[in-house]
C-alpha cells in the first residue's frame, strides 16, 4: 500500500489554491492537502508531517522565495516546490540557487497538475530515500551537504549551459571552460555508465521524463568519483526548452554503503554458519528488526518478520516469557544489559532454547535501542539435562550403597558429594557434609595423620580393592564427637578434566567389639593351656621318673609304656602348636626358602632322611608359622616315609612345595590327610598336617595335596608372594 504524501499548499489566491489541491488529490489519492494564504501563516501550519510544499512566488509580506529561507532555516531539505505564474531565466536562476527541489510555471489547463504530482512524488520519494540514508551519513551537517551541490542548466534552444561552482569542483574542471553536457558526458563518465547517461539526457528533452542518477566520473585529475546527478525537462509551449538539475559528490557514501555491504555479507557468512542472529529493539516503539538469521533461526522465510515486539514475544514459549521480560524490566530503567536463556517456538523445529545478551545502544542518527544476539543453544540444554539425570542416577546408586562414601576434589579437598550412608554414619544431613574439607571428617588430632596416610594411598595408585592404613585404626567423628571406627578405601577418578578422590567408609564397629572379643577368648584360651599343659606335664614327668626307676626283666613292656609317654608329651607339643598357631605377634616380612627349611631340618629328628632346597626364592610370610609348617612337614615325611626318606623344598609360579619320595598319601585320603585325628602310624597324634592347614589359612594361603614324582606325598602351597 502506497505511503500518504501530506503538502503544504502556499498560495495567496485561495480559491486557486482549493482549486488546484482538488487537482492534485485527483491525480494521486496519496495527497492530503492543507493550504495557506501567506508566507507567516504557512509556518505556522508547517511541522515534522509535512513531506513537500508547493509555494507560489508573489505572496503577501514575503516573496516565495523569502519563504524558502526561513523554511530552510528549520527543515533544510525538505521538498520546495516553487509554483508560480511570474516566471523567467532570473527567477529560475535565483530559485535554483537558492535551493528549491523544482520550478514551475503556472498555465492553463489541467494538464500542468499531472506534471506537478509527478514532480511531488519524485521530490518525496528522493526525500524519504535520503532520509533512510545509513547512519553514517546522518553526521554530515546539512550545510555540508549543500556545498557540495552542484546546480546546472542547459538551454536546448541556444545550447547555452550554466554550471555552479560546485559543478566545476566536482569534474575538476575550468571554470572558464564551456559548458556541454553531452561533452561532459564523453569527457568525464566512466565508460560503462556513459550510455544510461545519454539515454537518461536524451529522454528529459525529448519525453520530458525526470532521471535521477548514481554514476561513476573520471575527474579531469583522473581521480575517480561518484555521483548523483538529477535532470528535470523545463517545458514550455508544450515542449521541453530546458533542463536543469544537479549534481553532488556521493563518493564517500558510496564507500561506506560497500563497506557496509561487505560487512553485512560477512555478518550474514559468519551467522550462517553459527547458529546465531541479531536483533534491534527500540523500546519506545516497540519496533523490533531482525537480521534475516534471526528470522531462519525462528524458522521463517526471510522478510516475513512482522516486525514488532508482540510478534517476537508470541513466539516465546509460554512458560519462559516471564522470565525473559523479567530481565527486561529490571535492566530498562538503567539501560543495563540484559541476558537470558528461554525457549521459542520455532515454525520448522518446534521448542528449541535461545541464549540472547543485549546492549543499550545510543547512536546519532538513530532512536536509542536495544541490540543484541540470539544463539541457538539446544544441545547445551539437552547435554545439561543428560548430565542431570546422570547426575540423578549417581545419586541413586550412591544412595543406594551399604557403605559411606565420600566425592572430594583432589586439588582443594572439599567434598563435592555424599550419600545416605555417609548421613547416617556421621548423624549430620547431607547438605552439612557437603563443603567441608576432608579432613574435617577425622577426630583434629589425628587428621594429620590420616592426611598422610591418605596422600601415599592415592598416590600410589591403587584401586579400591586396596584400604588405607592396613594395620592402622582410623577414626570418624560424628556431629556428637563420638569416634567411629572405618575401614577406608579409596581411589581417584578424572570427570571432564577434574580429578576427584571416591572414599568408601565401612563402619567396623561390630567388627572391632568382635575382635577385643575374639582377643579376651584367645586370652582365655592361652591361659587355659598353658594351665592343661603345665597340669599334664608334671605327672608325665613324675610317671617317666619311675619308669626310669622300675627293675624288672620285662623291658619290653617298659619300653612300650615309654613309647606312650612320650607320645603323650609329642601330643601336648602338637596342641600347644595348635592353639598358638594364629597368634599375630610378628609381622609378615621376606623369609629365604633355600635358608629356613634348612635351620628347620637340624631340629627335626630326621634320622638318615635327605633334604633337598632347590630354589633361591623367598616369601613374604610370618616366619614363626613358616618355620612351624617346614618341621611339621618334614616330621610327617619322616615318621610315614622312613628315616631314609628324601625331601625336597622348591618354589612354583605362586607358592612353594615340599615333597618326599616316600610311600605317598592314597588319592581318596588326600583331602582327609589334613583333617585333625588322621594319621597311619601308631605313633602319630593326628594333629601334625592339620596344624600345616591352620598355619596356610591364617596366612590367607591354598595347600593342595598330590602325588610327586617318585610316587610319594607332594603338598603345593598357593597364593603366595613370591620374590624371586
Amino acid at each position: 500500500m502506497n505511503q500518504s504524501i501530506k503538502i503544504l499548499y502556499v498560495d495567496d489566491e485561495s480559491e486557486f489554491a482549493d482549486l488546484s489541491s482538488t487537482f492534485l488529490e485527483h491525480e494521486s489519492q496519496q495527497f492530503t492537502i492543507e493550504t495557506a494564504t501567506s508566507a507567516q501563516e504557512g509556518l505556522t501550519l508547517l511541522s515534522d508531517e509535512i513531506e513537500c510544499i508547493i509555494s507560489d512566488y508573489e505572496i503577501p509580506g514575503k516573496d516565495g522565495l523569502t519563504f524558502l529561507n526561513e523554511v530552510r532555516d528549520t527543515y533544510s531539505d525538505l521538498p520546495f516546490i516553487l509554483f508560480t505564474r511570474k516566471g523567467s531565466e532570473e527567477v529560475a536562476s535565483e530559485a535554483i540557487s537558492a535551493g528549491v527541489t523544482d520550478y514551475l510555471r503556472k498555465q492553463n489547463g489541467s494538464e500542468q497538475y499531472e506534471l506537478l504530482a509527478k514532480r511531488v512524488e519524485t521530490a518525496v520519494d528522493q526525500y524519504r530515500a535520503e532520509r533512510k540514508v545509513d547512519r553514517h551519513d546522518y553526521l554530515f551537517s546539512k550545510a555540508h551537504e549543500l556545498a557540495d551541490v552542484g546546480v546546472w542548466e542547459w538551454d536546448r534552444q541556444t545550447e547555452d549551459g550554466y554550471y555552479s561552482d560546485q559543478v566545476y569542483e566536482i569534474y575538476g574542471a575550468d571554470p572558464s571552460r564551456e559548458c556541454t553536457p553531452k561533452e561532459d558526458i564523453t569527457e568525464f563518465y566512466h565508460p560503462d555508465d556513459r550510455e544510461r547517461m545519454r539515454t537518461a539526457f536524451r529522454d528529459a528533452i525529448e519525453a520530458g521524463e525526470h532521471y535521477d542518477i548514481e554514476a561513476r566520473i573520471i575527474a579531469a585529475d583522473g581521480t575517480r568519483k561518484w555521483i548523483r546527478t538529477l535532470g528535470d525537462p523545463v517545458f514550455e509551449d508544450g515542449s521541453c526548452q530546458r533542463v536543469r538539475g544537479t549534481i553532488r559528490e556521493i563518493t564517500e557514501r558510496k564507500e561506506r554503503e560497500r563497506e557496509l555491504e561487505q560487512q553485512r555479507k560477512r555478518l550474514t557468512v559468519a551467522l550462517e554458519g553459527s547458529n546465531a542472529g541479531v536483533w534491534e529493539w527500540d523500546p519506545e516503539t516497540d519496533d523490533v528488526v531482525w537480521h534475516e538469521s534471526t528470522e531462519r533461526l525462528f524458522g521463517l522465510e526471510v522478510g516475513t518478520f512482522e516486525g514488532t515486539y508482540e510478534a517476537f514475544a508470541e513466539r516465546v514459549h509460554p512458560e519462559d516469557i516471564g522470565i525473559l521480560e523479567g530481565e527486561i524490566e529490571a535492566a530498562l530503567p538503567t539501560h543495563d544489559p540484559f541476558e537470558a536463556e528461554y525457549r521459542i517456538q520455532s515454525v520448522d523445529n518446534g521448542d528449541i532454547w535461545i541464549y540472547a545478551r543485549a546492549e543499550f545502544v545510543d547512536i546519532e542518527g538513530l532512536s536509542p535501542r536495544y541490540v543484541g544476539v540470539i544463539s541457538d543453544i539446544t544441545e547445551r540444554k539437552q547435554r545439561e539435562h543428560e548430565l542431570e539425570r546422570a547426575k540423578e542416577r549417581y545419586r541413586t546408586l550412591l544412595d543406594a550403597a551399604p557403605d559411606a562414601i565420600f566425592v572430594a576434589d583432589a586439588e582443594s579437598g572439599e567434598i563435592q558429594q555424599t550419600n545416605q550412608a555417609a548421613s547416617e554414619l556421621l548423624d549430620r544431613p547431607r547438605e552439612e557434609i557437603i563443603g567441608m574439607h576432608q579432613t574435617d571428617l577425622h577426630p583434629p588430632e589425628r587428621a594429620e595423620e590420616y592426611a598422610e596416610i591418605f596422600r601415599d594411598h592415592v598416590t600410589s595408585g591403587v584401586g579400591r580393592a586396596e584400604r588405607l592404613g592396613e594395620g592402622t585404626d582410623i577414626y570418624v567423628k560424628d556431629a556428637n564427637g563420638a569416634e567411629i571406627p572405618v575401614e577406608i578405601s579409596a581411589r581417584t577418578v578424572e570427570i571432564e578434566g577434574t580429578h576427584f578422590i571416591q572414599g568408601y567408609f565401612r563402619d567396623i564397629t561390630d567388627r572391632k567389639e568382635r575382635e577385643k572379643e575374639l582377643q579376651r577368648q584367645n586370652e582365655r584360651l592361652d591361659e587355659f593351656v598353658s594351665v592343661v599343659s603345665h597340669d599334664l606335664r608334671n605327672p608325665l614327668s613324675v610317671l617317666s621318673l619311675w619308669l626310669d626307676m622300675i627293675e624288672t626283666e620285662d623291658q619290653d613292656e617298659i619300653e612300650r609304656c615309654r613309647r606312650a609317654v612320650t607320645r603323650m608329651d609329642q601330643l601336648i607339643d602338637d596342641l600347644l602348636a595348635l592353639a598358638h598357631h594364629g597368634e599375630t605377634d610378628s609381622d609378615s616380612e621376606p623369609v629365604s626358602l633355600s635358608e629356613l627349611p634348612s635351620e628347620c631340618w637340624e631340629i627335626t629328628p630326621t634320622g638318615e632322611a635327605e633334604l633337598r632346597v632347590e630354589t633361591d626364592a623367598s616369601v613374604i610370610a610370618k616366619r614363626t608359622r613358616l618355620k612351624q609348617l617346614f618341621e611339621n612337614l618334614f616330621t610327617n615325611a619322616v615318621t610315614h616315609g622312613g628315616e631314609d626318606v628324601t625331601i625336597t623344598v622348591g618354589h612354583i609360579d605362586d607358592g612353594f612345595y615340599v615333597e618326599d619320595d616316600g610311600v605317598g598319601i592314597p588319592e581318596d585320603e588326600r583331602e582327609q590327610s589334613l583333617e585333625a585325628g588322621y594319621s597311619t602310624g601308631d605313633s602319630g597324634t593326628g594333629l601334625g598336617l592339620n596344624i600345616v592347614k591352620q598355619i596356610v589359612l591364617a596366612e590367607d594361603w591354598e595347600i593342595h595335596v598330590i602325588e610327586s614324582d617318585e610316587g610319594g606325598a607332594r603338598f603345593e602351597i598357593t597364593g603366595v608372594d613370591i620374590l624371586e
